[in-house]
């Protein structure tokens, strides 16, 4: 007997997680474009095991902080890595980088790790692409939801020393 009801309850839960699971969603306007993916495979497994899937107004309102704050952040990287070529680059042509949007929670905290892209293959919507080797990822930055505040801008070629 027990064993049925803990597979009835096995059964719902799958079914509950299957129906309830989100799917990427496509984002373009006139000044980002981007995919919120529902699951990354993050360099860290805390963050994968607390997925959170962010609204389209979380997602203007951290790409209106992204275009007036990516001059600081990237004069505060320079800072810390000495020069970095793409910094100009960056600052010019942030609209035109492809994003991918993850959503995860941090304690209570909601956060989003944004990967930027220059070039990216057909399936980019998909999401996953930073597990491609061959290197589609430029940068990524994260922002806190919560704390409307971005932080942790990382170039993947960090300049050479």
């Amino acid at each position: 007997m027990k064993k049925i009801i803990y597979l009835t309850l096995f059964g719902l839960f799958i079914f509950t997680n299957t129906c309830t699971a989100q799917k990427n969603k496509y984002i373009k306007t006139l000044t980002y474009e981007g995919a919120i993916c529902s699951k990354f495979d993050p360099p860290s497994n805390e963050k994968a095991w607390k997925p959170y899937f962010p609204s389209d107004l979380e997602i203007s309102k951290m790409e209106k902080k992204i275009s007036y704050s990516i001059k600081i952040l990237l004069i505060d990287f320079v800072k810390k890595y000495g020069n970095f070529r793409e910094s100009n680059e960056i600052i010019k042509n942030i609209q035109n980088y492809k994003r991918q949007y993850y959503g995860y929670w941090y304690g209570g905290e909601r956060r989003i790790i944004v990967y930027f892209y220059k070039t990216v293959p057909k399936n980019w919507k998909e999401g996953n692409l930073l597990g491609i080797k061959g290197g589609f990822l430029e940068f990524l930055i994260e922002y806190s939801i919560d704390h409307d505040s971005l932080y942790d801008f990382s170039a993947v070629h960090l300049p050479e020393e």
